[in-house]
């Protein structure tokens, strides 16, 4: 057999000690990549989650808010339907007074009590002062 065809026993066992120390070292490299990807993916999902918990957190305060001012307006809202209850009362009871205003009657009625004036056939009683 010729040198350059065979190889030694020995060279073949270095050879394949060498090939399985760069599996090894492969190995280990793919072990630690896994390793930092498996590290990543934690703090992603940690991430992710505080993300969950806050905007969770911002729309709750908001929502509270929210509730508070609407019962806030809701009181107002009765507030202010009661004085446009009385607003219309008001304006009711002008207007019949100013009807009133406008008849014979209250002029004799205001003759009669700002001026103590009456009719020429009426007679006038008043009761007695003690």
């Amino acid at each position: 057999m010729s040198r350059q065809g065979t190889i030694s026993r020995a060279k073949r066992e270095r050879i394949q000690q060498k090939q399985h120390t760069r599996r090894i070292q492969q190995t280990h490299r793919e072990y630690r990549n896994m390793r930092k990807g498996k590290k990543q993916s934690k703090l992603g999902i940690l991430l992710i989650i505080a993300a969950l918990v806050l905007v969770s957190v911002v729309t709750t305060v908001r929502a509270y808010n929210l509730h508070a001012k609407a019962d806030e307006l809701t009181v107002t809202e009765r507030q202010l339907q009661t004085e446009l209850t009385n607003v219309k009362q008001k304006k009711t009871d002008l207007e019949q007074q100013q009807k009133y205003m406008k008849t014979k009657k209250y002029i004799e009625d205001e003759a009669k009590d700002k001026l103590g004036l009456v009719y020429p056939d009426e007679i006038v009683i008043k009761p007695r002062e003690d």
